[in-house]
């Protein structure tokens, strides 16, 4: 069967989604890549499970789908990054408040409570 692998590619300022096929054998629970390692992924076996969300890796995040849906991969992307963006900005707050208790914070000499 087809998979369908979208990696996004941001290169000297130009970013892309590239589509890539590859052939696979579909086990119970994962596919097995046909023709070596997967395109992008640099594996030869994909758990069912990893269908549909982003994988992360050091190279290109990638999708991979069933079936070519190029709008289901985009919006993957797009809901995968607002959701990175948004912990980020809450870690940001929190990372300031603590930072300015730690400031303000007046040191206090406890004996031992043993």
């Amino acid at each position: 069967m087809k998979l369908y692998f979208y990696s996004l590619h941001n290169e000297k300022g130009s970013r892309e989604i590239r589509l890539q096929e590859g052939e696979a054998e579909e086990k119970q629970k994962t596919y097995e890549s046909v023709n070596g390692s997967f395109p992008g992924l640099y594996k030869k076996r994909l758990n069912k499970v990893e269908i549909g969300i982003v994988i992360a890796s050091s190279l290109y995040d990638t999708v991979v789908l069933t079936q070519r849906d190029d709008e289901r991969a985009r919006n993957t992307f797009m809901t995968y990054y607002e959701g990175i963006s948004t912990k980020h900005n809450q870690i940001a707050k929190k990372f300031h408040a603590y930072k300015m208790d730690c400031e303000d914070a007046e040191i206090v000499e406890r004996a031992n409570e043993n």
